[in-house]
This record gives C-alpha cells, structure tokens and sequence, in this order.
C-alpha cells in the first residue's frame, strides 16, 4: 500500500488488511512490535491457526464486519507469502469467495510487479483491475481459482507491456 501514488491511496482509505496471528520463522520473535502495527493500522486478525477447528464463518467474522460497516480491506487470498516469480502468485484460498457470495462484496484484483532491475532505481507497478464478480455457477475451489486466472492476466499484461 505504500507504493500507491496518492491519489490511489487517497481513495482507498481507510483500507484494512486481513493478517495472521501466527507469523513464520524470524517474524514470530517481533510478535509483539507486529501487534501493535496491526493495531495502529486496524488490521484484522485471522484466528490462531491453532484454532483450526472453527468454521470459515466463524474464522472470517471480523473481516464480514468490517465489510458490513463499508470499510475497505486489502486480502491476500493465498493466505501466505508467495516467492515464486513463476507463477507471480499462488494457489488461492476459498475464503474470499465465501466472502464474497455471502455480503456480494464486488473484488477487486491487484498485481503488483517489482522489475529486475537492482538497487535503489528498482521500478514498482500496481495494477488494479474492474472490480469482479465471480460467476455463481462455480464451486469455492473452482472460483478460487477462476480469481486467481483473472490476477494472472494482470501480471501477463504487466509483463507484456514491460518486456514490449
């Protein structure tokens, strides 16, 4: 969100963004510094993967609330990091589409492109598309995956334009 120009920033804040409790590696030790980012930043805390037991509804409950009060979230449907360069990202996660078929909350798909180029001139592009609605007739896994073919043809745009 940084990256934004201002303008794009401008028109989507407040913008929350949807986070774990339970960090990886190095990360877990500066637990309590997150913390307190995700408060100052309004984040939305994910249950502890522990908890592993509960229900999607049960598990995504403050992220319906804050859509429900017009608040606007950033979501990461691959529910982690993805490092590969290929492909830019990785398997999306049915949560969103639950999301969306139970408040109709439109997506919209963001791709975010960092060239090869080194240190400190490296180029950054944020690409966001229509906002979309995931057609009905699809299950959560196949949607999932239909979401994630419409971010693809965002970073192949990207790619295409940047290689061009």
């Amino acid at each position: 969100m940084v990256g934004l120009p201002y303008r794009h920033f401008r028109s989507l804040v407040p913008v929350r963004t949807l986070a774990t409790q339970d960090p990886r590696g190095v990360l877990r030790w500066f637990m309590p510094l997150i913390k307190v980012l995700y408060w100052l930043g309004g984040v939305i805390e994910l249950p502890p993967e522990d908890q592993s037991d509960r229900s999607l509804p049960e598990k995504l409950r403050g992220l319906l609330v804050a859509l429900k009060h017009g608040d606007v979230v950033m979501v990461f449907p691959e529910g982690e990091i993805h490092r590969e360069r290929e492909p830019p990202v990785g398997k999306f996660a049915p949560g969103v589409v639950y999301v969306h078929r139970r408040l109709g909350a439109p997506i919209v798909p963001i791709a975010t492109w960092m060239s090869r180029q080194s240190w400190p001139r490296r180029h950054y592009i944020v690409q966001f598309a229509s906002p979309v609605r995931i057609p009905d007739n699809l299950d959560q896994d196949t949607a999932a995956a239909w979401l994630q073919q419409q971010v693809l043809a965002l970073y192949e745009g990207i790619r295409q334009r940047e290689e061009g």
